[in-house]
């Protein structure tokens, strides 16, 4: 009867055993868990900033392509007034030419 008795009590005490090293098992995968979620978390947010600085990036660009082309097209419409002046000038002296010419 003493063996039965000792060898329930050991039986027990496995299970026991067992149960606590599972919840240790559960409990430290869980913990294992935490650093690679905050990992990610991190990450997640190094791509967001990365993401948005490189979206920044492209604006600047635009923006500065933008001005660029506006500062062409304004110096390009400043050449076309200067013709455009210099033209009229001429016309100007030629037909005053023109007009001593037949005097």
């Amino acid at each position: 009867m003493a063996t039965r008795r000792e060898d329930e009590e050991e039986e027990q005490m496995k299970l026991r055993r067992n149960t606590n090293t599972r919840r240790m098992t559960t409990r430290r995968e869980d913990e294992d868990k935490k650093p690679r979620n905050l990992r990610r978390n991190t990450n997640t947010s190094r791509m967001a900033t990365r993401r948005e600085d490189e979206e920044e990036e492209q604006r600047k660009l635009r923006r500065n392509t933008n001005t660029r082309r506006m500062a062409t097209r304004r110096e390009a419409e400043d050449e076309e007034q200067m013709n455009l002046r210099r033209n009229t000038n001429e016309n100007r002296m030629a037909t005053r030419r023109e007009a001593q010419e037949e005097d």
